[in-house]
């Protein structure tokens, strides 16, 4: 499944190596859940921690963890850092206008 769009990223450091994470989340009631995907850049890339990236190609893929549990991977082969301005919390999520559909609007 090809990807594209926003993306905020999440970097973990351990030891000498870095891995990158995203997440999606799904409000059930009124909490929401999360779920984390790994997340692979190209090679020399780096991104800063909690940081938006527009991806311009990329897939989304799989892996088995040590567990032989499928794990979601984004594998992203093309990107642009997004630019956040000195005001930004970076706690904040960045506004993106959407509407919201109900009823029989919806696609599926």
């Amino acid at each position: 499944m090809n990807i594209s769009g926003k993306m905020r990223i999440f970097r973990n450091q351990y030891d000498d190596r870095v891995s990158y994470k995203t997440s999606i989340s799904n409000k059930i009631g009124e909490q929401y859940q999360y779920y984390n995907i790994d997340v692979q850049l190209p090679k020399g890339k780096d991104v800063l921690n909690n940081h938006d990236i527009n991806v311009k190609n990329g897939f989304l893929s799989f892996y088995y963890d040590k567990d032989n549990n499928p794990r979601l991977k984004a594998i992203v082969m093309d990107f642009e850092e997004v630019e956040q301005s000195n005001s930004e919390n970076a706690n904040n999520i960045l506004d993106i206008p959407f509407e919201v559909t109900q009823g029989d609007d919806l696609p599926f």
